[in-house]
Formats: C-alpha cells, structure tokens, sequence
C-alpha cells in the first residue's frame, strides 16, 4: 500500500509541475503585448536577429509567394523601403489578436511594407481577410518553404527589414501597435 500511495503522490506532483509549467508560459505569452520603449527595442535587437544572420549586414533570404490574387509577389521587389513580414495562421490565436493592430499599422504607416505570410493553406484565408478588414498584402508560404528558411518556430513570428534587406530585428509571440512603432524606427 506504500508504494502505491508514493507512486500516486509521484504521479500527482508530475501534473501540478505540468499545470504550473503550462500557466506561466500561458501567462508569459498574455504579456507579450504589454507596452516597451525603443531603447529597448534597441538594446535587444541584437540578441534577437535571424539565427542564420551572424552580423547586421546580411540581407533576409528573398523569396516569391503567391498573394491573395495570385500574384507573385517577391521580397527583394521592396528594396528601398523598410518592411515587416508577419508569420501567421488562422488558428492561431495570438496572431488573430495581433491583426487589428497590424492592421492600424499598415493604416497610419504608408512608407512601411507590410506582408502577412500565412502557414496554415488548408484554412480559407481569403474569407478570413475579408471579415477580419485587412488591407496589407497577405502572401501564402502553402508549403512552409519560407517559414523555414526564417526558421519560423512560435506563430506569430515577424521580421523587420531595413530599406537595405537587412533583418535587423525578430519578434516572437505576439506585438501590438506601440511595439511596432517602437521596431519600425530602429536605424
């Protein structure tokens, strides 16, 4: 009887270590939106580039997808203009939270390219985009070729390159308005 009240208790602190483990990395990413200052910004920049990118002066891998309207649309054709690109998918409810601030983005920054690229092809994108309002160019990575050449680990992931292709900074979880503010405005 001893044994098995050690092996329940055992099993018992397992799921509490579990439940634990699991509520603080929920928590964590609930406050990855919370407000931040561009020294911030600035002062991790570095830490968080693109793992292939061993310096600040490596362009981001090009790459052509396919948009909403079957257009391709290639990353190198924005040379000269600072662009963000957002990894996302439908399911994801981090990146569904983040879309009316990228949208708001988009609004209010015209000189700033924004490209949603979606990961999730078996969704109906198309729909979602209209019912969500979403105006920015939304590409398709159907077959996650791009994801992983970013090695696009947590949806959202987003990236934001200078007006040179330089990836200068990565973002994983989730961002609001000010956070991109704060990100686009890195020199």
């Amino acid at each position: 009887m001893k044994k098995s009240n050690w092996i329940l208790t055992g099993a018992i602190m397992v799921l509490i270590v579990v439940a634990l483990v699991y509520n603080w990395n929920k928590d964590s990413a609930d406050k990855q939106t919370t407000k931040i200052d561009i020294s911030t910004v600035k002062s991790n920049a570095a830490s968080t580039i693109l793992p292939t990118i061993s310096n600040m002066n490596q362009a981001a891998p090009d790459f052509t997808l396919t948009n909403l309207q079957g257009e391709a649309v290639k990353l190198s054709d924005f040379k000269g203009k600072k662009v963000i690109i957002n990894f996302w998918a439908t399911w994801c409810k981090y990146c569904v939270t983040e879309m009316p601030d990228i949208e708001k983005f988009h609004q209010n920054n015209p000189n700033v390219v924004i490209l949603g690229v979606n990961v999730d092809p078996s969704s109906d994108v198309a729909r979602f985009v209209k019912d969500k309002g979403l105006t920015f160019p939304i590409l398709l990575d159907n077959e996650m070729k791009v994801a992983t050449s970013y090695l696009i680990q947590p949806l959202p992931t987003t990236y934001f390159i200078d007006e040179e292709g330089i990836a200068y900074f990565k973002k994983e979880g989730s961002m609001n308005y000010e956070f991109m503010e704060a990100a686009s405005k890195i020199q």
